[in-house]
C-alpha cells in the first residue's frame, strides 16, 4: 500500500477520532450529573457528603461560623425615645449559644454617638433571631444610623433543640385606635407544653422594609391551646402594616 494512501487513512481516522472525543465530550457534559448538596456523595467543593462548602448544610465538626447581620435599624415611638431592632441569623446547623452579648449604638448624622445599650441573649441552631432593645433615648438630637455589633469570640456548644416546636399562627389583627395594637392568636400544635416562649413581631412596608419591632413572651403554653400575644406602641402616627413577621422560638436558660 502507496504510503499516500496510509496517509490518507490516518488523516480521516484522526478526524473521526475528534469528532467522537468532541460530541461525546458534549454529552457528557449535558447528561453526567453535575455535583449537587442533595445527591449523597462527597463531590464539588464539599468538605463532607452533602455539606460543607458551598452547600448551605453544615458538617459536623466543622468550624462554627459568624452569625449573618441580615439588617439593623431605630424606630420612633414617640419624641425622642426610639426602638432598636436587629435581625440576625445563626447559620450553624449543630450550635448555638446560651450566652451571645451584644452592644447597640445610636449615632448622628455628624457620626457623634448619641446612645449606647449592651445586652445579651441566646442563639440556636439554624434560626433567626429579632434583637430588640426598645426605649432607647438619644438626647436632643435625633439618630441617623445604628450600629450593631457581638462580642467575638463566641463560645459556641452543640445544642439539641429537643422537640420541635409546632406553632401556628391562627390569626393577625392590627388595631390603630386609640394607638397601633397587633394581636396574634397562636395555637401550641405539638404534644408538649411550651414553658416559655419568646415572639417577636416584625411589621413591614409595602416595599418590604420594617418600620416597626416589637417581642413577648407566653410561658405554660399548654399542647393544643390557643393563646393570643398582644403588641403595642405608645405612639399615633402609624401606618398599616402590609406584612406582619413572627418569630417564635424557645427560651434557652
Amino acid at each position: 500500500m502507496r504510503l499516500w494512501v496510509l496517509k490518507r487513512r490516518l488523516a480521516g481516522f484522526l478526524v473521526l477520532l475528534g469528532m467522537f472525543i468532541i460530541i461525546g465530550g458534549s454529552l457528557a457534559y449535558i447528561f453526567w450529573p453535575r455535583p449537587s448538596c442533595v445527591d449523597g456523595v462527597q463531590n464539588g467543593d464539599e468538605k463532607g457528603v452533602d455539606c460543607g462548602g458551598s452547600c448551605s448544610k453544615q458538617c459536623l465538626g466543622e468550624i462554627p461560623v459568624s452569625p449573618k447581620r441580615l439588617w439593623q435599624r431605630f424606630f420612633q415611638v414617640r419624641p425622642g425615645v426610639y426602638d432598636v431592632g436587629a435581625m440576625i441569623e445563626n447559620v450553624n446547623l449543630f450550635v448555638g449559644t446560651k450566652v451571645f452579648r451584644y452592644t447597640v449604638k445610636l449615632y448622628s448624622e455628624e457620626n457623634v454617638l448619641l446612645a449606647e445599650r449592651q445586652g445579651t441573649t441566646f442563639l440556636l441552631p439554624n434560626q433567626k433571631a429579632l434583637i430588640f432593645e426598645p426605649n432607647m433615648v438619644p438626647g436632643p438630637r435625633a439618630p441617623a444610623r445604628v450600629d450593631f455589633s457581638f462580642e467575638e469570640p463566641i463560645t459556641w456548644t452543640r445544642m439539641d433543640a429537643g422537640d420541635a416546636q409546632k406553632i401556628e399562627v391562627i390569626s393577625r389583627r392590627f388595631e390603630s385606635d386609640p394607638h397601633p395594637i397587633v394581636r396574634i392568636k397562636l395555637r401550641n400544635k405539638s404534644t408538649s407544653r411550651e414553658s416559655e416562649l419568646e415572639i417577636s413581631l416584625v411589621l413591614e412596608s409595602k416595599d418590604g422594609n420594617a418600620f416597626a419591632v416589637a417581642r413577648t413572651t407566653l410561658e405554660d403554653f399548654v399542647a393544643g391551646s390557643e393563646r393570643e400575644a398582644v403588641f403595642s406602641w405608645p405612639t399615633s402616627q402609624f401606618q398599616e402594616p402590609a406584612s406582619m413577621q413572627v418569630l417564635y422560638r424557645r427560651v434557652v436558660r
